[in-house]
Order: C-alpha cells, then structure tokens, then sequence
C-alpha cells in the first residue's frame, strides 16, 4: 500500500469478510501495512491473507494475487 488508492483496495477487499472489527483496523501508508482486527470465531486469518491477496497485495507470506485485465 503506497497511497490512498490502495487502502480503498484494500478496505473494499475486506468489507466482504464477516468478523472483521472495522473500527480497530489500521491502515500505516508509510509503513506499507495494515493491521486487522478480528473475530477468530467467525473468521481465519488465512482468509484475511486471501482477501488481501486477491486484492492485488502481498499478505505475510501470501503472495499478490494478479487479476487478469478486464476487456
């Protein structure tokens, strides 16, 4: 995440997740990272980490996930 953009990206990419404690979640532009809070009952990280992923980041050890170019 180097701009505005990408936490939209990103934000867009987690508000379909069930679980996820939006008020306490942070986005550090300059520090390329977000920190999420949430529910471990309803949700695993590993899907946070997809989410992300398929939103075009790296996620810890998951790697972008590149959505092919819409015609």
């Amino acid at each position: 995440m180097a701009a505005e953009a990408d936490v939209e990206r990103v934000k867009k990419a987690l508000a379909t997740l069930n679980g996820i404690d939006r008020d306490k979640t942070v986005f550090d532009v300059a520090g390329r990272r977000v920190v999420v809070r949430y529910d471990s009952m309803m949700l695993a990280h590993k899907n946070i980490e997809i989410a992300i992923a398929e939103a075009g980041y790296d996620a810890n050890g998951i790697k972008a996930i590149q959505q092919p170019a819409s015609k």
